[in-house]
């Protein structure tokens, strides 16, 4: 694998992470969670059309034809995993939806080897186990882990549209320069949540905090931390490791998350959750240790020099 990438992937993991910090505070500010996830993503894209009417405006071309694999990752993955992740938090306990999110690793490798043509090796399978064994431990199975039927169907749905990310990521970086492809992803999810976010009722509780101000930059910086800066690291990564690989190294998210609500948040450290935090290292060492030295896989390659 790519080191490079590989440092890329584990960075957008661990930034990722931050998203908790983030949500508690805007939820106390007055916002509900679903409010938080429509300002985050609207915010990001703006991010991403600066940065690249700064950098380099060519970049914002795209062919009308690969529309639909933009439209999958905005609204099939980025706008889809966000809403069904909150609905399944609605209908079950935090650990249960964050364990349920977290079976993206298994659809990623599942997707990768049919439609990608990725080779099933031990190595990716004892990594696979690991890094969900270690989510598990690390979000606290066993305290209060109850779903209903509806809470699983969403809570699958999270995890499946969340791994729809890597594979339609990974087919565009064939055609499209990265920051292109985590640009129009952000793009498509922030049109999709124009039209069902409650816009004036937004708008009315972002004026009546107490401290709109504070709000605005908390929500600038969520954007840029927990959006903009980690898909753009994440798509790049894709272009130098298989999907998933890349997949199971990011599920380092949970752990960074647990490290934040001990140091942050003054939350106690569970044996279970230090258990968990071994096994994902364990499962990024397995990956980045284990196999053969690097090569870059033929549907993992982007040529960059006709762009």
């Amino acid at each position: 694998m790519d080191l490079l990438s590989t440092i890329c992937i584990l960075v957008a993991g661990a930034l990722w992470g931050l998203m908790g910090v983030f949500v508690r505070y805007l939820t106390d500010l007055g916002l509900t969670t679903v409010q938080v996830t429509a300002v985050r993503i609207i915010t990001a894209a703006v991010f991403f059309l600066v940065f690249l009417l700064v950098t380099d405006r060519g970049k914002l071309k795209i062919k009308l034809k690969d529309i639909w694999v933009f439209f999958g990752m905005g609204v099939g993955s980025v706008m889809l995993m966000s809403l069904c992740y909150f609905s399944t938090m609605q209908a079950a306990s935090l650990s249960a939806a964050a364990i349920l999110l977290y079976t993206s690793p298994i659809f990623v490798m599942l997707m990768s080897i049919l439609f990608l043509g990725e080779k099933f090796t031990v190595q990716k399978l004892m990594a696979l186990i690991c890094a969900f064994a270690g989510c598990v431990c690390v979000t606290g199975i066993g305290n209060e882990m109850s779903v209903s039927g509806s809470g699983v169907i969403t809570g699958l749905l999270s995890g499946f549209s969340y791994a729809l990310y890597s594979i339609f990521g990974t087919v565009a970086l064939k055609k499209y320069h990265s920051y292109t492809v985590s640009s129009y992803a952000f793009f498509f999810a922030a049109a999709g949540e124009l039209v069902i976010c409650n816009i004036p009722d937004l708008y009315q509780r972002a004026s009546s905090s107490v401290m709109p101000g504070r709000m605005l930059a908390v929500i600038l910086l969520m954007a840029l931390l927990t959006a903009f800066a980690p898909y753009l690291l994440y798509t790049y990564g894709l272009k130098g490791v298989e999907t998933s690989k890349a997949a199971i190294m990011a599920t380092i998210e949970p752990m960074v998350a647990t490290i934040l609500g001990i140091v942050v948040f003054h939350e106690r450290m569970e044996l279970l959750s230090a258990v968990g935090i071994g096994l994902i290292m364990l499962a990024i060492l397995v990956l980045n240790n284990f196999g053969r030295p690097a090569v870059m896989e033929g549907n993992n390659e982007a040529d960059f020099s006709n762009r």
